[in-house]
Order: C-alpha cells, then structure tokens, then sequence
C-alpha cells in the first residue's frame, strides 16, 4: 500500500504545530491553555512575564479554579461559565499574583474542543493594559481638575469648533448677559463680537485654521442687550479626533481701558503744567542724582535736560554749603518727610539765593 500521501500529511501537520507552538511562545501577549478541571496543560513566557512568575514549574502547579486569587477577581467563575456554555467571555481586572505582581490584565476565554465538538477546555488570552489604565487615570485626574478650574474660574472660558460654539462656563454667559448655555450653543461666536470688529474676528478664525493666528489680541464684546465692551481675547487650538476646537480665555478690559485713557490725560496735564511753570521743580533718587528736571530749572541753570539727568545736584550748590544742605536732607528719610532750604546757588549768570521745598516719595511700603 503507498501511504506517501499519509506521511505527507503528518508531516504537514507536524510543521504546522511546531509553527503554531513557536508563535504561541514568542507571542507579545499571554496565553494559556486550561482543561476542564481548572489544571493548567500550557503557558507561553509572556504569560508568565505579565503575572511575574518566577517560573514555569511554580506557575504549572495552580489550580485555575482552587487558587484564591483568581477566584476573588471572578477568572476562576468565568472560566467555568466558558466551559458550561461554550460563549467566550472578555474582561478587564485588576490582579496581584501569587508573587505580588499588581498589574491591569484584560482578558479573553474561549474553548478549544476536540473533533466531535466536545469541550476539552478553555484557552485564555492574556494582555498586560497596566500602561494604558495609568494612562486613562491620568487623563481622568487630568479632566476632573480641567473641569473644576472650567467652572470656577473668573474668567470668562469657551469652546468652539469651526466658529461655533461648544460649550461656556458660567462667567462666559455672565460676560455676555445670559443665563443659559442653550441660550448660545450652536451659534456663531460672531454674535458676540461688535459688528465693526467681526470682521478682524473672522480674519483671525481664518488664520487660526491655517495655524498662524495671534494668541492674544483686543476686540469689542456684544453683550444680550446690545451694550458694546473692550474685552482682551486669548485663544489657543487643541485637536481631537483630527478636528480642531478653539478654547478662548475672555476679559472684559472696559474699565482698564478707560484708565490708562484718563491716566494718559492726567500725564499730558501733568506735562503741561510742569512744562509750564516758572517755578524749578526736579526729583533726584536717594543718592542725590537727577531724574527729572523741569524746563525753568534748566533755563535758571544753563544747562539742557542731558547734562543733568544722572548726575548730582550738589555741585551746583556752594561749597560752604554743602554739609548742611546734605544734612538737612536727612529729614527726609523720617516723618513728615519734607524739608524746607535757603541756600545760594550758582545760576547760569551769578550767584543767587534760592529756596526749596522738598518732599519725599513713598511707595506703597
């Protein structure tokens, strides 16, 4: 009889599970095979890599469904459950292993039967998720602490995604006179922009899509009841789902404006007056040199705003009278902080007397 054909085959087959043993063994995740008494008949290295096993021998004497561990975390029920009825089933858990290995395991369990369908056990894979629960935590504790400086900051936050409008805490609605988030989900964030300013917003939308849009820039706000305000816009662009959303930090500046506008006058005021005055005014720091000189003082002097500022008053003071000049100028460090002084000095045509008044500038210590 020629049994080539016979042998071919169970040569076939040989190679066959030899391959399927060295994929098995060198496989990146855990597998093991299970019989129908809970006794373990195979384990792949990984598997025992992933439970922290110190060895094959030490891992081959447990009893799938004795052993404690695996019955507290319900492996040893599930895998019970597989061979009674013949459905896989999947999880994730937390497992510590008999060698005090904590780690994230999913895993899945099916049957393997032989050729008249009988179930001869179970084969359960086996992944180490341990990086990816870390993960997936820290992305939790990250948005937890995300939301909570979301909802209490006091500033004005928003989302957006195409120029629409996501989502807005409280102090956005409270900024722009609503109640609701209703009141301005879906719609434009143009509708909150001063109709003179949309389009500067539009064209800063366009290049925030192309990536080259300020971060930081000032608008006119449009609040409910159609009252314009100065408000300073941060933005930056976050991807999810390689779509782009825009997050908006907003200010109302109105009030901020205004005194820097009445700061500005009261300088020109001030500058006026001083530019003005035929009496000399200057201010010198603490060791005596100038750091600003008025226009009647230079002409009294002779000398131009740059050959004073930075150099010291003294030398225009008499000679005799500089030692009780410098002390008299002590009072100005104690209360009341002001001093008054007769002294000559040498003007730009002859000696003359003047008088001072000086006073001390406090900061806010």
């Amino acid at each position: 009889m020629d049994i080539t054909n016979r042998k071919n085959i169970d040569k076939a087959l040989k190679k066959s599970e030899t391959q399927y043993c060295m994929l098995i063994e060198n496989s990146p995740i855990g597998i093991m095979s299970v019989d129908t008494s809970g006794k373990i008949i195979r384990v792949n290295p990984k598997a025992l890599e992933i439970v922290g096993s110190p060895s094959l021998e030490a891992t081959m004497k447990i009893n799938m469904f004795e052993f404690k561990p695996l019955q507290d975390i319900g492996i040893s029920d599930a895998i019970k459950s597989v061979i009674k009825s013949g459905k896989s089933i999947q999880n994730e858990v937390k497992y510590t292993s008999k060698w005090s290995k904590t780690s994230f395991i999913k895993y899945s369990i099916s049957t393997f039967n032989d050729e008249n369908a009988k179930i001869l056990g179970v084969q359960i894979i086996i992944d180490d998720i341990s990086k990816r629960k870390s993960t997936e935590q820290a992305l939790q504790e990250s948005e937890v602490k995300f939301r909570a400086i979301y909802e209490n900051s006091k500033d004005a936050i928003g989302v957006s995604k195409n120029g629409i409008h996501i989502t807005v805490n409280k102090e956005y609605l409270k900024l722009f006179g609503y109640d609701k988030l209703e009141e301005i989900f879906s719609t434009s964030i143009l509708n909150l922009i001063a109709p003179d300013e949309r389009p500067k917003v539009i064209e800063n939308v366009k290049k925030r899509t192309a990536g080259n849009a300020p971060s930081n820039y000032l608008t006119k706000g449009l609040r409910k009841d159609n009252s314009e305000f100065d408000m300073d816009v941060s933005a930056s662009s976050f991807m999810i789902n390689k779509e782009q959303y825009t997050l908006v930090i907003l200010r109302d500046v109105t009030e901020q404006n205004q005194a820097k506008v009445a700061l500005q006058k009261s300088k020109e005021k001030y500058r006026m007056l001083i530019s003005n005055q035929t009496d000399m005014i200057v201010k010198v720091d603490t060791e005596g040199s100038f750091l600003f000189v008025s226009p009647s003082y230079c002409k009294t002097f002779g000398k131009t705003e740059d050959e004073l500022i930075g150099y010291t008053f003294m030398p225009l003071v008499h000679e005799d009278d500089r030692e009780s000049t410098a002390k008299a100028m002590e009072n100005l460090y104690h209360p009341p902080y002001n001093v008054y002084l007769e002294q000559p000095a040498m003007t730009k045509d002859r000696w003359k007397w003047l008088s001072w008044v000086d006073t001390t500038i406090l900061d806010e210590k």
